[in-house]
């Protein structure tokens, strides 16, 4: 099992998950913290080391960052809560998790705290769980598949319904029960699994069931505060005297969390299988002739709340077809993650290069310079940004193309002209392929950034130009 140290006043020590006995720890804890409002939560994120990249996802219950570790160079999910009851409660679900390691569970990376000292308020602040990013949720995907009209194979729809019951069953064993299954709470792993996430709502009591939950996925024995409203949730898809007569023969049965989960599970299969969320009985019609096996099969699930363990075998034919798929989907989530945060453009990249993500940054710049192909000075700037990524990945000769095309572009733009004509002579230079035209080029950028009382740039241009100079003569005097 992972651990981390908890950090209490800028002071590494041994605290455990209590703070105060000894063992492992997740826990990060902001010193000096003031009062939450006036806190900005990707600013405590940055303090311990993760730098934010746009907003998951927000609830009820917080808001979720993608974020990357610059200790790691590895990408995580970090929900902020700024209701501390809410997140004691589901810090406890996963550090119980944490400490009995499954990798069909969703793994926690770190705790921090960053409590508000007022007198006043002290349950408020900020707390954070940086767990494992996933590539994207099952509802993402589900959009994906309904807008590139792609169909599941009914294989992968069982395996669905397995990967998802095992892990219930595992959460079961924790004395863990979930109580909001749905494809936004799942996500799609980089190996192609699928992970349950957001255990807001989750609870430890085996005979306890929690009204709360999203509409609609919620088991009608949920609604046990209005029955009658439970059963109008499954009158279209079961016949509601049998409905009543079971749960007056199965007196356990309307208060087993566990159950309730696997109810929760196959209104998100029905989804996935129609490409589209609607009433229950809508979405047993829709894959009747569709997927026959499937229908039977959810629909036996969802009266009696057993899964048959044959189910295991079709695992595999859900890992085959997410394989087939990502490649495409990959795509799709990037242009979708562009455009949601195309406003911060400048400033992504920014973070990207300084924390060496020149992939991530050659794809966004990429993608804007498809975007912009109609404003030749637009796509000049991606371009000059493009050939500069090119030079961080000491890609030299990959850097001279964009650089050479982006100084047509800018015969109007003399500061353009000077950038453009610097990056060339280092890409020229570094590549070995004209020493003599790398040095034109410093020169002219030196006198156009010198025009311009850009000493220190010129400065650099001619210290530059000065080094080719010397490289010149050493192969002249060989």
């Amino acid at each position: 099992m992972d651990s981390i140290n908890y950090t209490e006043n800028g002071n590494l020590n041994n605290s455990s998950y209590d703070r105060g006995t000894s063992g492992p720890s997740l826990y990060k804890m902001s010193p000096g913290a003031s009062s939450s409002e006036n806190i900005d939560p990707s600013e405590i994120l940055r303090a311990h080391g993760y730098t934010p990249f746009g907003i998951l996802g927000k609830g009820a219950h917080g808001q979720a960052y993608r974020v990357f570790s610059t200790k790691e160079r590895k990408f995580y999910a970090a929900k902020i809560h700024q209701d501390e009851p809410d997140y004691q409660r589901e810090k406890n679900i996963l550090l119980k998790i944490h400490e009995n390691p499954s990798s069909a569970l969703i793994s926690l990376k770190e705790i921090i705290e960053n409590p508000d000292n007022a007198e006043n308020e002290p349950s408020s602040g900020i707390y954070g769980l940086v767990v494992e990013l996933g590539l994207s949720s099952l509802d993402e995907f589900i959009t994906f598949m309904r807008l590139n009209n792609i169909s599941w194979t009914e294989e992968a729809l069982c395996g669905i319904l397995w990967q998802l019951y095992q892990q219930i069953s595992e959460l079961r064993n924790l004395s863990i029960y979930h109580q909001d299954v749905k494809p936004m709470n799942i996500i799609i792993t980089e190996d192609s699994k699928l992970k349950l996430i957001d255990f807001s709502l989750a609870n430890s009591e085996p005979n306890k069931l929690t009204t709360s939950g999203t509409s609609g996925y919620r088991a009608p024995e949920r609604y046990f505060h209005n029955m009658a409203k439970g059963l109008d949730a499954m009158e279209h898809a079961f016949d509601k005297d049998l409905l009543k007569k079971y749960f007056a023969e199965n007196k356990c049965y309307p208060t087993d969390p566990f159950l309730a989960d696997i109810y929760s599970i196959i209104v998100t299969v029905l989804e996935c299988a129609c490409l589209n969320r609607s009433d229950l009985q809508s979405m047993f019609n829709s894959i009747k002739d569709k997927y026959p096996k499937l229908y039977t099969l959810a629909y036996e699930i969802a009266w009696s709340r057993t899964v048959p363990s044959n189910l295991s075998a079709y695992e595999k034919h859900l890992q085959e077809f997410m394989e087939i798929h990502k490649p495409a989907f990959r795509v799709y989530f990037l242009e979708k993650y562009f455009e949601k945060h195309k406003e911060n453009f400048f400033d992504y990249i920014d973070d990207f290069m300084q924390l060496c993500l020149y992939t991530d940054a050659e794809a966004w710049v990429n993608h804007k310079i498809n975007e912009e192909k109609s404003d030749a000075y637009v796509m000049g700037n991606y371009k000059l940004i493009l050939g500069y990524i090119y030079l961080r990945k000491y890609q030299f000769d990959t850097a001279r193309l964009p650089l050479e095309e982006v100084l047509k572009l800018f015969r109007k733009s003399y500061l353009g002209q000077a950038a453009c004509k610097n990056n060339l002579a280092l890409a020229l230079k570094s590549s070995g392929y004209n020493l003599h035209a790398a040095e034109k080029y410093y020169q002219e950028a030196a006198e156009v950034w010198e025009s311009a009382q850009n000493y220190d740039k010129a400065a650099g241009a001619k210290n530059n130009q000065g080094k080719v100079l010397l490289s010149l003569r050493k192969y002249e005097d060989a």
